[in-house]
């Protein structure tokens, strides 16, 4: 299982994945990306981890960092029932990352392939995006067509792009 970015990064050097990494002090949310990573250049992101109603299916969904979702919506779309937010055993369980490191690249520890990866539609329209290497404390920036490609190989998966609904105030 690939569970720090000493053991993810030399997987991306491998694949000969292009990437930029930034340490930088923990981020948890979304205003401290803004306070510690706001000169990164590309797409900022944040990442929920969620689950049915009966937690027989999950959800990693990958959003630009500003957008609000609304759950009932995405539900529907997703046609899963009732959403909630997964908890921390099944975070670590499933895609070995503690909470406030989530990721999209941790799909690659879904050997089970219980965790659907879906990424907001939006972020097509973007040349390079900003995720955590499986810790909080650093940032790699890499084209979103690159990061597209070494997922689906490593996972043998295909991403779902979805239009993700954004919450009315």
């Amino acid at each position: 299982m690939i569970s720090n970015k000493q053991s993810l990064l030399p997987l991306l050097d491998e694949a000969r994945l292009s990437y930029k990494l930034y340490e930088h002090p923990a981020v948890f949310t979304a205003e401290d990306g803004e306070r510690h990573c706001a000169h990164i250049p590309g797409i900022h992101v944040k990442n929920l981890f969620l689950r049915n109603e009966k937690r027989t299916a999950y959800w990693l969904v990958t959003i630009q960092y500003h957008k609000r979702v609304d759950l009932s919506q995405l539900a529907k779309i997703f046609n899963g029932g009732r959403l909630s937010f997964a908890n921390h055993d099944d975070l670590i369980k499933m895609l070995g990352v503690m909470p406030g490191s989530v990721t999209p690249i941790a799909i690659i520890n879904d050997c089970a392939r219980r965790v659907k990866l879906v990424f907001d539609r939006d972020l097509l329209k973007e040349d390079y995006i900003n995720i955590h290497p499986m810790e909080n404390t650093a940032t790699i920036t890499v084209r979103c067509e690159d990061l597209k490609n070494f997922i689906e190989k490593q996972n043998q998966i295909k991403i779902d792009f979805t239009m993700i609904p954004e919450k009315s105030l």
